[in-house]
């Protein structure tokens, strides 16, 4: 393909409409982007964003209008091709309980988001006991849907006279189990708003 290019004078350009059908299918076109690359050929894609897709493309451009009534008519469609080959699947018997948790999840997100505006990953799983890989697959799943971005924990202020928190707060925790302080935690939590 190399040996083809070079001897094009005309740049190609591949034009993909809905992109995000099939995602994670081993066949799935994104596969080819470095291909694409090394060819200096141009790929344009239009579809559903998720987060995950930003590993292939140089730039997105969010054109889409909100979605001010979300409903499950919307976003269904949209979990259920994020799953269809990443798992887990509801047609299979020891997958069936870990679609159910990831459905009510995603359901409850929802939810929470028209009620509470923001909501942050980690508080979200604790609140109600989900496995934050559950709730971080919602997160993905919901994020064509809602803006998505990150806010650092809460610092802890140290007490001069002991060099202890004054409080225990969610970096206290990070930082006890690291056995240090100097380092600024890098991890950040993953949030959701409308």
């Amino acid at each position: 393909m190399s040996q083809l290019r070079k001897k094009c004078k005309i740049k190609p350009v591949i034009i993909i409409d809905q992109i995000h059908l099939s995602l994670f299918n081993s066949d799935h076109i994104l596969h080819l982007v470095n291909l694409f690359y090394e060819n200096n050929i141009l790929f344009v894609a239009f579809g559903v964003h998720h987060n995950w897709m930003d590993q292939f493309f140089n730039l997105s451009i969010n054109k889409s209008k909100p979605i001010t009534k979300i409903n499950e008519s919307n976003w269904l469609p949209v979990f259920l091709n994020y799953l269809r080959f990443k798992g887990p699947d509801n047609n299979v018997a020891d997958q069936k309980s870990d679609y159910d948790k990831l459905y009510e999840i995603t359901s409850k997100l929802i939810g929470e988001i028209k009620k509470e505006k923001v909501v942050v990953a980690r508080r979200f799983s604790d609140k109600y006991k989900y496995p934050i890989e559950f709730v971080h697959e919602a997160f993905s799943i919901l994020n064509p849907f809602f803006e998505y971005n990150t806010q650092s924990f809460d610092s802890d202020e140290l007490d001069d006279l002991y060099n202890f928190p004054k409080e225990i707060t969610e970096s206290s925790r990070v930082l006890f189990s690291l056995g240090r302080r100097d380092n600024k935690l890098e991890y950040q939590h993953k949030i959701l708003k409308t």
